[in-house]
């Protein structure tokens, strides 16, 4: 997945019953006023009041009148008409600053054209299988990888999907990036490393990573560069010859690791940033290379973040 971190789109990672993905929502708009009807007890008072939320202003003024009930009526300016994603969504990809898809739960892919203010639901690649990742080289052309180790391509805006790769649900695949149109990479594995390389854009063949334990997010900034991340204690590992050989990335303390898309970078550039953590949930650790993968520094400081990111961004030039 390509670690683009775009300043229009709003990302939230969550955390549920041991399930970690991204959510999407869409914000309530600036001067939107939402008014909530409360109800007075009728045995110590009578007549209605209400209480009202205005996001203009940040504030809520709440009735005055004692003894209330909430009679749960909300009303807003908001477009009942707009479709957001509805679920667990796990990946995420924008070819622009206005067109980006996420995948997520039972099969789901969303559209947006709108720079994620509206969200349109596409043609599923396999209803009820998890799309875990999605990555897209242009505005019509998409791969998915999902739960069953299955890889999808789309040439046409997801309308139509044809299965490049048939597998099976001891191949979970967790993660994909495409360096171009005919390049790219994909990763998982339920109980060992799979990972697989295509070379036309098409067919999908494996290569031998070095890793014992599943891959849970990888990155490629070219076709002779690739890092992986796997689900087991300060395990990254890289290629710069691709994928010919495979070196241990050196980790400054060998943390834990956390399931999500936690490898981020920008093609061409070999400045790539990730997140875990120290103890546990509540001890993040960022890190960031500066050659590829190649060994990672602690960047923790000054980041202000005080739990363990699911997902990790880069902006546009690699600085972030």
């Amino acid at each position: 997945m390509k670690g683009l971190l775009l300043s229009f789109v709003v990302v939230l990672a969550l955390a549920n019953a041991g399930l970690l993905g991204l959510m999407l929502r869409q914000p309530v708009d600036a001067a939107t006023t939402v008014s909530l009807d409360f109800s007075t007890d009728s045995s110590k008072d009578s007549g209605t009041t209400t209480a009202t939320w205005s996001t203009s202003a940040g504030t809520v003024s709440l009735p005055t009148n004692p003894a209330l009930t909430f009679s749960g009526t909300i009303s807003s300016d908001l477009n009942p008409s707009t479709t957001v994603p509805d679920d667990y969504a796990y990946g995420l990809s924008f070819v622009s600053s206005s067109t980006g898809y996420v995948s997520g739960e039972a099969g789901k892919v969303w559209k947006t054209t709108d720079s994620g203010a509206t969200w349109t639901a596409l043609t599923s690649p396999e209803s009820g299988k998890i799309v875990k990742d999605i990555d897209c080289t242009d505005a019509t052309t998409c791969w998915a990888v999902n739960s069953d180790g299955d890889v999808y391509y789309t040439a046409n805006s997801g309308t139509d999907w044809t299965r490049q790769r048939t597998g099976d649900e001891s191949e979970a695949l967790n993660g994909i990036d495409m360096v171009s149109a005919t390049f790219g990479w994909a990763g998982g594995g339920t109980f060992s490393e799979l990972l697989l390389k295509t070379t036309n854009g098409t067919d999908w063949n494996v290569v031998a990573g070095g890793s014992a334990t599943p891959i849970t997010d990888l990155v490629a900034t070219s076709t002779s560069d690739i890092v992986m991340k796997m689900s087991s204690t300060g395990n990254m590992r890289y290629s710069h010859d691709g994928g010919s050989s495979f070196s241990a990335s050196t980790d400054p303390s060998d943390a834990g690791d956390v399931t999500g898309h936690t490898l981020a970078s920008t093609a061409a550039t070999s400045t790539i940033w990730t997140a875990d953590m120290a103890d546990d949930f509540f001890s993040p650790r960022v890190l960031k290379s500066a050659d590829g993968g190649t060994s990672f520094v602690d960047a923790t400081a000054g980041t202000g973040v005080s739990f363990v990111p699911t997902a990790v961004g880069m902006s546009s030039d690699g600085s972030t």
